[in-house]
């Protein structure tokens, strides 16, 4: 990994913080496929899954905590 886009990670903290993609969407005033398609990057980029499902909400991964 050459550098880290700090929006990615802004994006992941809110999804987890948030409990979801749309309601971080509505947060950050962007569409549900933005935020997810960065979080995908960020996951890319660091080569690891950072969120999973639990029922309805996304959880971070054992990564994603760290």
């Amino acid at each position: 990994m050459e550098w880290l886009n700090y929006h990615h990670l802004l994006y992941f903290w809110l999804v987890v913080r948030e409990g979801g993609v749309a309601r971080a969407a509505d947060k950050l005033k962007l569409s549900h496929p933005t935020v997810s398609t960065q979080v995908k990057q960020l996951e890319r980029a660091l080569g690891e899954k950072l969120l999973g499902k639990k029922g309805r909400r996304l959880v971070p991964t054992e990564v994603g905590q760290i």
